[in-house]
């Protein structure tokens, strides 16, 4: 554990009737806490941070105990766990209660924030595929959105920061798991993508946005884009990509072409971000197509220099390095565009991997999704529609 961790003077003792709870308590700080972190940084939030939250809250000390029986029972590969199951329910049940009982106080912001968030990260470690997360979203962004607005003497700026980048993380990997007509507004707000921009200026580097935080901040941009190929009836279509559209798509290119890793990274975290500026290129490429994925034309040939360059990153990066954690959404976004079979193996291995490893259900589901995908006919796969394949095959997850 990091020497930046301060155990709170007043703690909350672990709940006595729980007999399993230091055990749960172990396995979080030995095992969940380090799949949930991709290991970018020296100190891990989800102890620095999380910890001192959860000996000093009652909510926040149940939620981390449930995210580490749930994580417990996926990565034993258990298909029913009674504790993982009762922790769940009794997690849902507590916080529901704290909602109840929200007066606005800046403390409980916090800490309703935090555990929101929490929540989105025991469905990932689940492997739920109703998007429950989502639901956890509109919660996090609400109470974020108070914090940013005024001062909280009871949140330092290392406390703050996390959750925004946690926040950032879950709601733009999401984003693509939603339909295209859908309005995406209320995953993100001016307040919380303004303190991600500040935080991208000053070089931030996390546990979860790695040192992409900037490519993430793309994604709803790109969205709004592609989702204009999406008329909500016929009538409305009109002509796309305009020239006004093919400016914002210009401008979205350069950003990406021009991204490059901080040089105080880890060459596994600068390979990473590499991998998703591939990923963020085959996004933005196949947004001009719509519903259908059709030949892109001109594009073509940049689409299978964007594989190719993935299919590279992902075979330089070990298989072992804990930054696969984060691989979840360009993966999904390279196998929807994937049509050689050996590039496809690559993709299957890193997935297996990861899950033998990491042991969390999202990566199940990402592997899940993309046999789907590649079921189906070439014209049909692209980034677009893997929304559409989430509703047909009933599994509507999160990337994050």
């Amino acid at each position: 554990m990091s020497s930046a961790l301060t155990i709170p003077n007043t703690l909350s003792p672990l709940p006595l009737d729980r007999p399993d709870s230091s055990q749960l308590l172990t396995h979080f700080l030995a095992r969940t806490a380090n799949t949930m972190g991709n290991g970018s940084t020296d100190a891990n939030p989800f102890i620095v941070q999380l910890i001192p939250l959860a000996f000093s809250h009652e909510l926040i000390l149940d939620l981390v105990l449930t995210q580490s029986a749930v994580h417990r029972a996926v990565s034993e590969l258990a298909k029913a766990d009674d504790t993982a199951n009762e922790h769940y329910r009794g997690s849902l049940r507590l916080f529901r209660k704290h909602l109840s009982r929200f007066t606005g106080d800046s403390g409980n912001t916090m800490i309703l924030a935090a555990a929101a968030l929490i929540m989105c990260f025991t469905e990932t470690a689940k492997g739920d595929i109703n998007g429950a997360v989502f639901r956890h979203l509109v919660a996090a962004r609400h109470f974020l959105r108070e914090i940013l607005a005024r001062e909280s003497p009871s949140m330092t700026y290392d406390l703050k920061t996390f959750l925004v980048e946690y926040y950032i993380y879950s709601a733009t990997t999401s984003i693509i798991s939603v339909e295209p007509r859908s309005d995406t507004q209320f995953l993100l707000s001016p307040e919380i993508e303004s303190f991600a921009q500040h935080l991208t200026t000053i070089g931030y580097v996390g546990h979860l946005c790695g040192c992409w935080m900037d490519l993430l901040l793309l994604i709803p941009q790109i969205f709004e884009l592609g989702r204009k190929a999406f008329p909500d009836n016929k009538s409305d279509q009109v002509a796309f990509p305009t020239a006004d559209d093919m400016i914002v798509f210009s401008n979205l290119h350069a950003r990406i072409v021009s991204y490059s890793p901080y040089g105080s990274v880890s060459s596994e975290t600068a390979t990473t971000g590499y991998i998703y500026q591939q990923a963020m290129l085959l996004y933005l490429l196949t947004c001009l197509n719509g519903l259908e994925a059709q030949d892109p034309g001109k594009y073509r040939s940049m689409v299978a220099a964007a594989i190719s360059e993935a299919a590279s990153h992902i075979l330089q990066l070990p298989a072992t390095a804990r930054v696969n954690t984060s691989l979840c959404w360009p993966l999904a976004v390279i196998g929807a565009c994937v049509a050689d079979s050996a590039i496809q193996d690559v993709l299957r291995t890193r997935l297996q991997f990861m899950l033998q490893t990491l042991g969390l259900g999202n990566v199940r589901q990402t592997a899940r999704l993309l046999e789907h995908i590649w079921e189906m006919p070439l014209s049909q796969r692209s980034p677009w529609t893997i929304y559409r394949t989430m509703q047909e095959n009933q599994i509507w997850i999160s990337f994050a």
